[in-house]
């Protein structure tokens, strides 16, 4: 029997929550979930190593239709046609990565351009299944990563991250990584041997135990992939040097801290004594050490900011120290803060002469005229610097003065540790060229403290305002 059927009008269902994913196996959607938990609308850079499509089982297609940019590599003859078709704002780049630079390799090319790769191994494998067939092989040579980034990556560029997919080379790329320069935020990393595998018989992988050294966590797995991230750590501790004859007072005093959870960044302007020998000494515990020549302190100060993963940053330079052992221990083990800027006293020394120095427990403007915040004995949110913006390096001894002063203006807030921080040096920049330093001083107050450079010195040296200041006194957390 015939049974009617009556059609009926339904209403049209939208589905708002939803992704479009290009990846093989959603390890796109993974990632973006995570960056955008921790940056809302954050437009970021990757590498995409073996690229293949510009959107056929693509790691980096949603974030390029989502603002973001990059460099793609693959070894397919004529893949980077699409790519400038498709990803005009990518550096779209047709090589092979190896570990080996120059090397001449066979590069195997299949129906299934997925499966092209130069590892002969791998081909008993895939032409066991009727379904796949060789076309051709090419003689092509290589080039490493780091000979790529080195050329593509723009100057002071973060690496948000790097996806990998090149058919039985990856560990060998990994561990050939510079990360002292490159290191990403986090990693897609194919994984065909481990599809099956659990967590736990994951922690075998070869990649798995090289990346963890690294201070990398796996945070998903898919079929084929597993993402790692890298461990951001409370504190980034950033020394910046110069032929500094006093460097090893500086690596112990950081090296002997009763607490060491944190990443210790060394920025060296090319020293040309011993300073690179003393370095070397603590490269076990030195995070990353790059030396190259720089314009100035901001300059590389700058340099160790970008390289920075840690939520606070100090700036503990050459010739300086920790004030004792038990400093970063006391003010950071087992507490937790939401303030913007930590802040401590500081101990002036030459040669044996120690001078304490004090702090108000509150900031208020005429802070910020009479004198400053110490960097060696604050802890700076990292996040301040990527809304505010670097330090302005056209100064050459005051541009951290200029940047406490736009915090404080743009709304940042201080908690004032009563503990002595740091042991300042006074054979530094700042007091041997207290002239210059004086210049950059009065230009602060003239285009940040004054709406006009109407002030004058009282009996005692001290400026006194005679014209309305842009702000009025903010109160700053206790």
């Amino acid at each position: 029997m015939k049974i009617p059927f009556k059609k009926q009008k339904t209403k049209p269902i939208f589905v708002r929550d939803h992704r479009l994913a290009f990846s093989q196996d959603g390890e796109d959607l993974c990632l973006y979930s995570y960056i955008l938990e921790e940056t809302p609308n954050y437009k970021g850079f990757y590498v995409d190593i073996g690229a293949l499509d510009p959107f056929r089982f693509s790691n980096t297609s949603l974030f390029y239709l989502n603002g973001w940019h990059g460099i793609n590599i693959d070894g397919t003859p004529d893949s980077m046609k699409k790519f400038n078709q498709y990803r005009p704002n990518d550096t779209n780049i047709e090589t092979v990565i190896s570990d080996k630079s120059g090397e001449e390799v066979r590069y195997f090319i299949f129906n299934e351009p997925a499966l092209n790769c130069f590892d002969e191994k791998r081909l008993p494998d895939i032409l066991s299944k009727p379904q796949y067939k060789l076309l051709e092989t090419r003689k092509l040579k290589t080039k490493t990563i780091n000979e790529i980034l080195d050329q593509y990556v723009p100057t002071g560029q973060k690496i948000d991250f790097i996806t990998l997919d090149i058919e039985g080379v990856d560990i060998e790329v990994i561990r050939s990584l510079n990360y002292e320069k490159y290191a990403p935020d986090y990693f897609i990393v194919e994984e065909l041997e481990y599809q099956q595998a659990d967590f736990t018989e994951y922690s075998a992988s070869p990649i798995y135990q090289f990346l963890s050294k690294k201070g990398y966590i796996v945070v998903a797995k898919t079929k084929r992939s597993v993402i790692y991230k890298r461990i951001k750590k409370k504190l980034s501790i950033i020394t910046i040097c110069y032929n500094e004859k006093q460097i090893e007072r500086t690596c112990k005093s950081i090296t002997e801290q009763t607490w060491q959870d944190f990443e210790w960044i060394v920025v060296d302007g090319g020293s040309t004594d011993g300073t690179l020998d003393i370095l070397n000494k603590y490269k076990d515990r030195i995070n990353i050490l790059i030396s190259e020549p720089d314009t100035g302190i901001y300059n590389a100060m700058n340099k160790g900011i970008k390289l920075a993963s840690g939520t606070y940053l100090n700036f503990m330079n050459g010739g300086d120290a920790f004030y004792e052992n038990t400093t970063l221990e006391k003010v950071f083990k087992d507490k937790s803060y939401t303030d913007d800027i930590l802040y401590g006293n500081y101990c002036c020394f030459f040669s044996n002469i120690k001078c304490p120095n004090v702090l108000p427990s509150k900031i208020d403007p005429e802070q910020w005229l009479y004198r400053t915040l110490n960097h060696q004995s604050t802890f700076i949110k990292k996040e301040l610097f990527n809304k505010n913006g670097l330090y302005n390096e056209n100064f050459k001894i005051a541009a951290d003065c200029e940047k406490f002063v736009i915090f404080y203006q743009n709304g940042a807030s201080f908690k004032y540790i009563p503990y002595t921080i740091s042991l300042f040096d006074m054979e530094g920049i700042s007091t041997s060229n207290a002239k210059k330093l004086a210049q950059e001083r009065r230009q602060i107050e003239k285009e940040l403290l004054f709406k006009k450079t109407e002030y004058k010195c009282t009996l005692f040296g001290f400026l006194k305002f005679t014209k309305k200041r842009i702000n009025p006194p903010i109160s700053t957390a206790d």
